[in-house]
C-alpha cells in the first residue's frame, strides 16, 4: 500500500473516531447541561413556591393590597419558569402537574380577596378560612411536585452523567487504539526509510557520491530513494566532469601570461593562477582566503585599493599602473570587472596584464618618431614644434631668440672620398660637439643630411649670438679622428635673430637660410646673422 493511501486511511479513521467521540461527549454534554438547567429551575420553583406560601398566610393575617400585589407577582414570575421548564425540555407528568396547580391559584386567590372585601361576620371568616386552607393546600400541592420533578431531574443528570463516562471512555479507548498504530506504521513505512535516507544525504554532504539507498519497496519513499540514487550517480558523474573542467580551465588559467584573480566583495582572494607566484614570489596556496592587503603588502595595495572599491561598487574599471616586481619597474595594465548575481556584487574579476615591453617599444617609436636615429638629437618634427614654442615664449618675456643654420662644409666630398660610414661618424661627432657648445635649455636638432639648426632661448642681443657661433667654430676646428684616421671638418652658419615680432617660424627659418647661403658665399667657415 501507498504511504499516502495509508496516511490517507489512518487520517479518515481517526477523523471518524474524533467526530464519533466528539458526537458522544456532545451528546453527554448536552444531557448533562439540560439537567443541569432543570435542577436550577427546580431550585427556582421551590423557591417561588416557598415564597409564595409564606405571602398566602401575610395575606391571610393581614390582607393588605400590598401584599396581595406580591403574591400576584409570585405567581407570574413562577408561571413564567414554569412555562420556560416546560417549553425547553421534554413532557414531563411533575411539570404538567406544577402548571396546572399553579393556573388554578389565582382563581382561588381571587377569591379569597373578594371574602377580605365583604363585612366581617361569622360566615364570611369561615368561608375565607377556608379558602386559605384551599390556597395552602395547593401550595403544598405545588411543593410535593417540585419536589418529584427534582427526583425526575436528579435522575435525568445521573443518566446523562454514565452517558458521558461512558462516551468519554469509549472515544478515550478508541483515540488510544488509533494513536498507538499510528506511530507503528509511520515507523515502518516513513521514519525508517527516511533514516536511510538520511544517512545518504550526509555521505552526499561529506562528499561520497558513492552512496546509495537500493530501496526496493513500492511506495513514495522508496521511489524517492529510488530518484536519490540515480541523482547521486549523476552528481558522481557531473562532478567527474566539473573536475576535469577546472583541471582544464586552471591549466589555461596558469599557462596564461595574464595574471588572472577573483576577489570577493571582503577583498579576500578566492582564486588565483599561478602568475601570482611568478609576478610576486608567492605560492597560490598562500593568496587564496586572505585579504589583497596582506597578499600584497601595502604599498602594492594602497596603488590598488581606489580601483577596487570603484569595481566593488559596481563599475567596471580598467587602468595603467607601474609597479615594482622584482626589484624592477613594470607597466602592467589591468582591469576589473563586477561580478553581479541578481543585482548584487559579489565580487570582482581581475585581469592584469605586464605591458612593459608594449610601453617600451611604445616609447622607442615615440623617440624614433621625434629624434634623430644617427644622432639623437630632436628631429625635424620635433624641431617645428620646439621653434614655435619658443618663439611664441619670446613674445611673452620678450627677451631675443637666436636661430642657427648650419651644415657641414664640403661634406659630399668626405661621403664620396671616405664612405657613408665615416659620415655617419662625422655627423655623430659634430652632432656632439654642438650639443657640447649650447646650453641645456637650448634644443639642438638634426633637419637632414648634414642640415642642423639650433634654438638659443631668452638671449639678451646678438653678441651673444656670436659669441656661441664662435664656440662652435672653435670646436668644429678641432680634428676629428673617426676610424683612425683625422679628418679635417669646418662648418658654416646662419643666424636670424627673432625679437617677439609677428613673425612665423617658416619666415625665421629662411632668414637664417639666407644667412647660412651669406656665410658659404663668404667662403665658408664662418657665420652670418
Amino acid at each position: 500500500m501507498r504511504i499516502r493511501t495509508s496516511v490517507l486511511a489512518s487520517a479518515a479513521l481517526a477523523i471518524t473516531a474524533t467526530f464519533f467521540c466528539a458526537a458522544l461527549l456532545w451528546i453527554g454534554a448536552s444531557r448533562s447541561i439540560a439537567a443541569d438547567f432543570e435542577q436550577e429551575k427546580v431550585r427556582a420553583t421551590l423557591r417561588l413556591i416557598g415564597a409564595l406560601s409564606m405571602l398566602t398566610n401575610e395575606y391571610a393575617l393581614h390582607p393588605e393590597a400590598r401584599a396581595a400585589e406580591q403574591w400576584r407577582q409570585q405567581q407570574e414570575a413562577l408561571l413564567v419558569t414554569l412555562s420556560t421548564a416546560v417549553q425547553s425540555s421534554k413532557t414531563s407528568d411533575a411539570r404538567l402537574a406544577l402548571r396546572s396547580l399553579v393556573d388554578e391559584l389565582p382563581a382561588l386567590f381571587l377569591r379569597l380577596t373578594e371574602f377580605t372585601a365583604q363585612p366581617t361576620g361569622p360566615l364570611t371568616e369561615r368561608s375565607r378560612y377556608l379558602v386559605v386552607d384551599q390556597l395552602l393546600v395547593r401550595t403544598q400541592a405545588l411543593a410535593d411536585t417540585a419536589y418529584r420533578w427534582s427526583r425526575e431531574a436528579a435522575a435525568e443528570e445521573q443518566a446523562a452523567r454514565r452517558w458521558l463516562r461512558f462516551g468519554g471512555a469509549a472515544g478515550l479507548l478508541l483515540l488510544l487504539a488509533i494513536t498507538l498504530g499510528q506511530p507503528i506504521i509511520v515507523w515502518r513505512r516513513v521514519l525508517r526509510p527516511l533514516l536511510v535516507l538520511e544517512k545518504a544525504a550526509a555521505a552526499v554532504e561529506r562528499g561520497d557520491l558513492t552512496v546509495r539507498c537500493a530501496s526496493t519497496v513500492r511506495d513514495e519513499l522508496g521511489q524517492v530513494s529510488r530518484r536519490f540514487d540515480t541523482m547521486t550517480a549523476a552528481l558522481g558523474q557531473r562532478s567527474a566532469e566539473l573536475q576535469r573542467s577546472e583541471q582544464r580551465l586552471r591549466a589555461i588559467a596558469d599557462n596564461l601570461p595574464v595574471l588572472i584573480a577573483y576577489i570577493d566583495s571582503g577583498q579576500h582572494y578566492r582564486f588565483c593562477n599561478t602568475t601570482f607566484a611568478q609576478w610576486f614570489g608567492i605560492p597560490v596556496a598562500h593568496l587564496e582566503g586572505h585579504l589583497v592587503e596582506e597578499a600584497l603588502g601595502a604599498a602594492l595595495y594602497a596603488q590598488r585599493r581606489p580601483f577596487i572599491e570603484r569595481a566593488l561598487a559596481g563599475q567596471r574599471v580598467e587602468f595603467d599602473l607601474v609597479t615594482q616586481l622584482d626589484g624592477t619597474d613594470r607597466h602592467v595594465h589591468a582591469l576589473y570587472v563586477p561580478h553581479h548575481e541578481n543585482g548584487v556584487i559579489l565580487g570582482l574579476y581581475a585581469l592584469v596584464t605586464d605591458v612593459t615591453a608594449i610601453k617600451r617599444n611604445e616609447a622607442e617609436l615615440l623617440r624614433l618618431a621625434r629624434f634623430d636615429s644617427l644622432t639623437s638629437l630632436p628631429n625635424r618634427r620635433q624641431f617645428d614644434d620646439r621653434l614655435a614654442e619658443a618663439m611664441a615664449r619670446a613674445r611673452r618675456t620678450r627677451y631675443p631668440v637666436a636661430l642657427f643654420f648650419l651644415d657641414i662644409d664640403r661634406f659630399k666630398t668626405i661621403n664620396d672620398t671616405f664612405g657613408h660610414a665615416v659620415g655617419d661618424g662625422v655627423l655623430k661627432e659634430f652632432a656632439s660637439r654642438l650639443k657640447a657648445c649650447a646650453r641645456v635649455t637650448d634644443t639642438v636638432a638634426r633637419l637632414a643630411g648634414d642640415e642642423f639648426v639650433i634654438i638659443l632661448e631668452a638671449i639678451h642681443d646678438v653678441s651673444e649670438a656670436e659669441q656661441v657661433a664662435g664656440k662652435i667654430m672653435r670646436a668644429m676646428q678641432q680634428d676629428f679622428v673617426i676610424e683612425g684616421k683625422t679628418h679635417l671638418v669646418r662648418t658654416s652658419i646662419g643666424i636670424a635673430l627673432f625679437e617677439g615680432d609677428a613673425s612665423a617660424p617658416a619666415e625665421l627659418m629662411a632668414r637664417a637660410d639666407a644667412a647660412l647661403y651669406e656665410a658659404k658665399s663668404a667662403g665658408r667657415d664662418g657665420y652670418r646673422v
